[in-house]
C-alpha cells in the first residue's frame, strides 16, 4: 500500500513540474495573464524566454513621452498639460499676472477717452462717474468702501498722469535738476514733513500739490480754531511720503511694499510725478481724522483730488489745473 501511494505522488509531481516552468506573469492592459511557453523539457530556455518578455513589456510601459515644442521652446508634457498657461514668448518683461492684466484693461479703457483735441476732460468725466457709481451702491458701507484702494482706482490714477502728460522722474539727478522749478518744497507752520520717512532731497512736490496741501492744512487749523479757540492745540497736517524716483519705486516693489511697478507704463506710481503725496493720520485726534476724511471726500467730489485710504495714511493725487504735456 505504501509503495502505491509513493508511486502516485511521484506521478503527480512529474505532471506539475512542466506546468510550473512554463508559467510567467506579464502585464498587458493592466491584467494578470498566464503566458505559456512551449519549450518542452528545456526549463532554462523557458524561464529565459519568460524574463525577456516581461522586461520588454516593462520597457514598453515606461517609455517617456516625446518633448513638446511651444513656439520653438522644448517643454515637458507636464508643462503643456491642459489647464496650464503655456510659456510666454521671449520678451523683455515677465508675463502679466491676472491682476496686472485687469489693471491694464482698465487703464486702456480710461485712456481711450483722451484725445488730441480733448486730452483730459473726457477722462475726468469717466473716472469720477465711475467713482460716483461706487458711492451710490446700496448699503451703508458703500461710501466708505468707495475710498479704499482697488485695481480700478490704481489704473485710473495712472491714466490721469498719462492724460495730463505728466512725466515721471527716473532718478534723483532728474529730481535735483527740477528742484525750484517744476518741484517745490512745502513750507507751512501747519504742515509737518516727517523727516524719518522722507529724505531731504525728496521733500518736494508739484506747485499745485504744494498749494493744495497748504490750503488743506490752513482749512483744518481754521475749523478747529473757530470751534475750540485759537489756544487749543491742533496737530499739524502730517505728510509722510512725497516724490519718488523710478529707482526709489523699484526698491519698494522689490521689498514687496508696493505693486506700482514702473517697468510697466500702466502701473507706475504717481508719486514719481510729484503730483501725489501721503497724508498720515497716526498722530491726529479722532475728530481731526474725521474732519480730514470728510474734507478729502468733498474735494474728490469737486474733482480737485483723487484719493484712497492706505493703512495709516491717505494717498492723495492732486489733479493739475490744466494739461501739462510733458510726456
Amino acid at each position: 500500500m505504501r509503495r502505491f501511494v509513493f508511486c502516485a505522488l511521484v506521478f503527480f509531481a512529474a505532471l506539475l513540474v512542466p506546468l510550473g516552468g512554463a508559467r510567467g506573469e506579464i502585464t498587458e492592459t493592466g491584467e494578470l495573464v498566464i503566458a505559456r511557453v512551449d519549450c518542452g523539457t528545456d526549463k532554462a530556455k523557458c524561464l529565459k524566454a519568460g524574463k525577456k518578455k516581461k522586461v520588454s513589456q516593462v520597457k514598453q510601459k515606461n517609455v517617456p513621452k516625446p518633448p513638446v515644442r511651444v513656439k520653438g521652446k522644448r517643454v515637458s508634457p507636464q508643462q503643456n498639460a491642459p489647464g496650464l498657461t503655456p510659456p510666454s514668448p521671449k520678451s523683455g518683461q515677465p508675463r502679466l499676472t491676472a491682476a496686472q492684466q485687469e489693471m491694464l484693461d482698465r487703464f486702456n479703457e480710461c485712456l481711450g477717452y483722451s484725445s488730441v483735441e480733448n486730452p483730459v476732460d473726457a477722462v475726468k468725466e469717466f473716472v469720477f462717474s465711475e467713482q460716483q457709481k461706487l458711492e451710490d451702491l446700496p448699503g451703508w458701507r458703500a461710501p466708505l468702501a468707495a475710498i479704499y484702494g482697488s485695481r480700478s482706482h490704481h489704473a485710473y490714477e495712472v491714466c490721469f498722469t498719462r492724460a495730463y502728460g505728466l512725466k515721471g522722474f527716473r532718478s534723483l539727478l532728474e529730481i535735483k535738476t527740477e528742484t525750484g522749478q517744476a518741484l517745490l518744497p512745502i513750507e507751512s507752520p501747519y504742515v509737518e514733513i516727517v523727516e524719518r520717512e522722507i529724505p531731504p532731497e525728496r521733500r518736494l512736490a508739484r506747485s499745485w500739490t504744494r498749494d493744495y496741501v497748504i490750503e488743506l492744512a490752513d482749512a483744518m487749523r481754521q475749523y478747529f480754531a473757530e470751534k475750540y479757540g485759537t489756544n487749543v492745540k491742533i496737530a499739524p497736517l502730517e505728510v509722510n511720503s512725497m516724490i519718488r524716483s523710478f529707482d526709489d519705486q523699484a526698491g519698494l516693489v522689490r521689498a514687496g511694499r508696493s505693486p506700482a511697478d514702473c517697468r510697466y507704463r500702466f502701473l507706475c506710481s504717481t508719486h514719481t510725478t510729484g503730483s501725489s503725496l501721503d497724508i498720515g493720520f497716526r498722530q491726529v485726534s479722532r475728530e481731526q481724522k474725521a474732519w480730514l476724511r470728510k474734507q478729502l471726500i468733498e474735494d474728490q467730489r469737486t474733482r480737485k483730488i483723487y484719493f484712497i485710504v492706505e493703512f495709516d495714511h491717505y494717498h492723495v493725487f492732486v489733479l493739475p489745473p490744466e494739461y501739462i504735456g510733458e510726456e
